[in-house]
């Protein structure tokens, strides 16, 4: 790591260590870094949501109420904070990395409770979901079982190639999206005991989302393909290939 990067990361930690004592690398392992890119994702899928769009039309009067403003700021921190940062946080407590990961360089030594806390703030974001709609609620808490499954050393489907990517694709991918949808139906709309109109159009956006995601998904294994071989994961990556990897990457990608 060069002094350019390095030196300011290495700041934040003194200060948050300062501020939150040990407490600051469990919120380390929630891979702050990564927020920015799943609270994009989650909004296309509530601005595209049809409610919403009726709204900005003025085809509905559902208007920007505080209800709104709520409903929103709920479903961005069950799914972004709670979900994406708790699904990072619990794999990374069974990985037990030394080197640099996605989102987090020069990480700390895993908390000795990580994988008990991640799991609750992973549970937590599900029993919070409710409030945002039925439906999403119910997206939230299939992707919890799927981030289990991929991690726990029960189950530790990223170790089976092909469905680690899998899990990726629909969690990642189509959930976030799927999930934007609903939380904007939510939020525009006052029917909240259906499932929002979901034409055509947006099916292809949440299959579209899924690919991509699933493109995205080798490029941030290859750099730790020699460390899943040690640890015995048969991860996509590491069974394909540098090569092969970043070939099926451009394939989804396209």
């Amino acid at each position: 790591m060069n002094r350019t990067t390095g030196e300011p990361a290495m700041r934040v930690r003194r200060l948050g260590r300062a501020w939150l004592g040990s407490a600051f690398d469990y919120l380390l392992f929630l891979r702050p870094r990564q927020w920015p890119i799943l609270t994009s994702q989650l909004a296309v899928g509530i601005f595209l949501a049809p409610a919403c769009l009726a709204a900005w039309r003025g085809l509905a009067e559902a208007g920007i109420q505080p209800f709104t403003y709520r409903t929103l700021f709920v479903a961005w921190l069950v799914w972004v904070v709670c979900l994406n940062g708790g699904t990072l946080a619990f794999n990374s407590a069974y990985d037990q990395d030394s080197e640099d990961i996605a989102y987090l360089r020069r990480p700390p030594v895993p908390p000795p409770r990580l994988a008990l806390y991640s799991l609750f703030l992973m549970l937590f974001g599900a029993g919070t979901a409710w409030s945002v709609s039925p439906h999403f609620a119910l997206v939230k808490a299939a992707c919890v079982v799927l981030s289990i499954l991929y991690s726990h050393p029960s189950a530790r489907w990223k170790s089976i190639p092909g469905l680690d990517l899998a899990v990726n694709m629909v969690g990642y991918g189509a959930g976030t999206t799927l999930a934007g949808l609903c939380a904007g139906s939510a939020a525009f709309s006052a029917t909240l005991g259906r499932w929002p109109v979901l034409d055509g159009s947006v099916w292809y956006l949440v299959s579209g989302f899924g690919l991509l995601f699933g493109s995205f998904y080798p490029l941030t294994q290859i750099y730790q393909i020699d460390e899943d071989r040690e640890r015995g994961d048969r991860t996509l990556s590491s069974t394909l290939g540098t090569q092969r990897s970043l070939i099926l990457a451009l394939v989804l990608g396209m």
